[in-house]
């Protein structure tokens, strides 16, 4: 009967895989919450990207908050601020002067806010 080849470790440090997995286990405390604004001007990828840049200096002031990704879809003229908190009290205690600052940088901007929502990070790979 022929043998199964033995897994060579070495590319595999242990410590990746269970840094990996602590990681895991303790994101789904963590939330997201995703801001998505629409517009009918041409330059959505810069516009954003200038809002993002923009928003950064205030936004790491916060208690709790974890980072920022900015998507967008030229094609129906959307954006999406997703913005990454350790846990709901963070998320909470930032609600009021988010809101502001997003109802101030889309008036600035001309966008239109199409959606605010919160959610729960169950997985994150590779964007620490």
């Amino acid at each position: 009967m022929p043998q199964a080849a033995a897994l060579d470790p070495a590319p595999y440090p242990l410590d990746v895989p269970v840094r990996r997995f602590v990681a895991f286990l303790k994101l789904p405390c963590m939330l997201a919450n995703m801001t998505t604004v629409k517009t009918d001007r041409s330059g959505l990828d810069e516009d954003a990207k200038i809002a993002a840049e923009a928003l950064l200096p205030w936004v790491r002031q916060f208690d709790g908050y974890r980072g920022i990704v900015v998507l967008s879809n030229r094609e129906n003229g959307t954006a999406h601020f997703v913005t990454f908190w350790e846990d709901q009290e963070a998320l909470q205690k930032s609600e009021y002067g988010r809101a502001q600052v997003r109802e101030q940088m889309a008036k600035t901007a001309g966008v239109e806010i199409e959606n605010v929502q919160s959610f729960s990070v169950l997985l994150s790979d590779g964007l620490e």
